[in-house]
C-alpha cells in the first residue's frame, strides 16, 4: 500500500515530468545544433512571429489615421425586425391570450423601438394597431416590396428612410400579417481602410531579422566556397575552419578529410615515382655490375689472355658473377610474383615450433663460422599455424641469413615464439649497428639497403625483406622492425590455426 501511495504521489509525478521536460529540452537543443534544416525552420518561424507582432503594433499605432466614420442604421433596423419577428412568434405559438394583451404588446414595442405595429388580414385591412398608428388599410404589395428590398441588403446605409418589416401570422383561425413601420435611429460606425504601413512593416521586419539570423550561416557557406576554390588551385595545405555540429560543420570536416587524403595520395604518388626511379637505378646497377664482370672475363678468355691458371681463375670468377646474376633475377621474379594478384598459397597444418627447431639446426654451422650462437626461447607445447611451408621457410631463411650477415660478432641470435591474442608472435633479434627511424621504416621496401654503396660485400640485392613482408602479409599476418638498446628485432605476427583453436 505504501508503494502504491508513493507511486501515486504528485511530487513523484512532478519530478518525473520535470526530468522528461529537461531531457526533452536538451535533446531538442542538441538536435537543433546538429540539424541545419531545423535551425532554418526555427529561424523562419521566429521571424514570422516577430513580423506579425511588429505589424500588429504598427496597426495599433496607425489605425486612427485610417478609420473613416459613417452613419449606420442597420442596428436599429435589426432591432425593429427582431421585435416584429418576436411578436409574430408569440401570436403564432398562442402565447397571446386575448386582444387586450396583444394590444399591450404592440404598444410596448412602439414605446421601446419607436415603431408602429399593425395587424392586417390578407386583403390589407387593419385589424389591430398600436396607439400611434393611423392607417385602416395597407397596400400589402408596396409593404412586401419595400421589406424585401431592405432584406436584400439595399438601403441599410446612407440616407435615413422608413423601415418596414412583416411576418405572416394566424390569429383565431384568421391568417394575416404583423407589420412594423418606423424611422430607424442612426449610429456612428467606423470603417478601417487599407493601412499600407502594416504589410510594409511585416515585410521589413521579416526580411531584416531573417537576414540577420542567417548572415552567419550564409557567410560560412561563402567561406567554404572560397576554401574549395583555394584547394582547387593546388594549395592542399589549406584547411577549412570547422564551426558547429550541423551539416555545414560536417561538410567542413569532410572537405578537410578529402584534402588530407588528396595530399596523402599525391605524396604517395610522388614517393611511388621516386621509388620507381630508384628501382630502375638499383636494378640497372645490380644487373650491370655482375654482367660487366662476366663480359669482361669472357672477353679475356676469348682473347686467350693470361696463362692457363689465370684463365681458370677468370672462368671461376665469371661463373660466380653469373650465379649472382641468376640469384638476383630469381629474387626479382619471386618478388614480382608475390606482389601480383592471384598468388596461390598451399597451406598446411604445420607445427611452427618444429619448423623453427629444424631450420635453426641447419643454420647452426654457418652461424658458428661467424662466431654467432642461436638462443631459442620456444614454448613446451607445440604451436600450429596454417601456412605454405615452402614460402614460410623462405621467410625464416631470409631472417636468419640477415642476422648472420649483419649481426655483431661474436654475439647471439635470439629466437622466441609465444601466443599473443588470437595468433602467435615470432621474434628474431640480434645486435646490430644503429639505424635511423627512416631506415627502420623503409627496411621492407624493395631494393632499399641500409648500406648506400650497394657493395656486394656488405649487402645483398635489397629484396630479401621485401619478399619476407609480402609472404607474411599473404598469410594474413604482419611484420615490423624495432631497435632498442642496440638490439634489432623482427616481430612477425600470424593468426593461429583454426584447427588448433577448435
Amino acid at each position: 500500500m505504501r508503494t502504491l501511495f508513493r507511486w501515486l504521489s504528485p511530487i513523484r509525478w512532478i519530478k518525473t515530468a520535470y526530468r522528461w521536460t529537461k531531457t526533452g529540452f536538451f535533446f531538442l537543443v542538441e538536435y537543433c545544433e546538429r540539424s541545419l534544416r531545423f535551425q532554418l525552420i526555427l529561424t523562419f518561424s521566429f521571424c514570422i512571429l516577430a513580423a506579425v507582432l511588429a505589424s500588429s503594433v504598427v496597426n495599433l499605432l496607425t489605425e486612427d489615421m485610417y478609420r473613416r466614420p459613417y452613419v449606420d442604421y442597420s442596428y436599429s433596423m435589426e432591432s425593429m425586425d427582431w421585435e416584429t419577428r418576436d411578436l409574430a412568434r408569440r401570436i403564432q405559438e398562442g402565447e397571446v391570450e386575448d386582444n387586450q394583451y396583444l394590444q399591450e404588446l404592440m404598444n410596448r414595442a412602439q414605446e421601446l423601438r419607436g415603431v408602429q405595429m399593425l395587424l392586417v388580414d390578407l386583403d390589407g385591412k387593419v385589424l389591430m394597431k398600436s396607439s400611434r398608428a393611423t392607417e385602416s388599410q395597407v397596400d400589402l404589395y408596396s409593404v412586401i416590396s419595400k421589406a424585401m428590398e431592405l432584406r436584400s441588403g439595399q438601403n441599410w446605409q446612407g440616407e435615413r428612410q422608413e423601415f418596414t418589416a412583416f411576418y405572416p401570422v394566424e390569429l383565431n383561425g384568421q391568417k394575416g400579417y404583423v407589420i412594423a413601420r418606423g424611422i430607424p435611429e442612426a449610429t456612428i460606425q467606423y470603417q478601417v481602410e487599407f493601412n499600407g504601413f502594416v504589410p510594409f512593416s511585416f515585410v521589413l521586419v521579416f526580411f531584416y531579422l531573417f537576414y540577420r539570423f542567417t548572415k552567419r550561416k550564409t557567410g560560412y557557406i561563402e567561406e567554404l566556397a572560397a576554401s574549395l576554390l583555394v584547394i582547387s588551385q593546388g594549395k592542399l595545405d589549406h584547411r577549412v575552419n570547422v564551426r558547429g555540429e550541423d551539416e555545414l560543420g560536417s561538410l567542413a570536416r569532410n572537405i578537410n578529410r578529402m584534402t588530407e587524403e588528396l595530399q596523402e595520395n599525391i605524396e604517395r604518388e610522388r614517393r611511388a615515382e621516386r621509388t620507381k626511379a630508384e628501382l630502375i637505378t638499383n636494378v640497372s646497377h645490380d644487373l650491370r655490375t655482375p654482367l660487366t664482370s662476366v663480359i669482361g672475363y669472357l672477353r679475356l678468355l676469348r682473347d686467350n689472355a693470361g696463362s692457363e691458371q689465370e684463365r681458370s681463375e677468370y672462368t671461376r670468377i665469371a661463373y660466380e658473377k653469373a650465379e649472382h646474376l641468376k640469384r638476383l633475377v630469381e629474387d626479382l621474379f619471386e618478388y614480382a610474383t608475390l606482389s601480383g594478384q592471384g598468388v596461390q598459397l598451399h597451406r598446411q597444418h604445420v607445427s611452427l615450433t618444429g619448423m623453427l627447431e629444424q631450420l635453426v639446426e641447419e643454420y647452426v654451422p654457418l652461424a658458428e663460422e661467424q662466431q654467432l650462437t642461436f638462443c631459442k626461447k620456444l614454448p613446451a607445447d607445440r604451436i600450429y599455424v596454417s601456412v605454405d611451408p615452402e614460402k614460410f621457410v623462405r621467410v625464416l631463411e631470409n631472417l636468419f641469413s640477415n642476422a648472420i650477415k649483419y649481426g655483431h660478432k661474436p654475439g647471439n641470435i635470439d629466437i622466441s615464439l609465444m601466443r599473443e591474442g588470437e595468433g602467435v608472435r615470432l621474434t628474431v633479434a640480434n645486435k646490430a649497428d644503429d639505424l635511423s627511424n627512416e631506415d627502420l621504416r623503409r627496411m621492407f621496401e624493395r631494393f632499399y639497403r641500409v648500406e648506400k654503396s650497394r657493395s656486394r660485400k656488405t649487402g645483398g640485392t635489397g629484396l630479401g625483406l621485401a619478399i619476407v613482408k609480402s609472404i607474411v602479409e599473404l598469410h594474413g599476418g604482419s611484420i615490423r622492425a624495432e631497435l632498442q638498446e642496440g638490439i634489432l628485432s623482427f616481430h612477425i605476427w600470424l593468426p593461429a590455426d583454426a584447427q588448433e583453436a577448435r
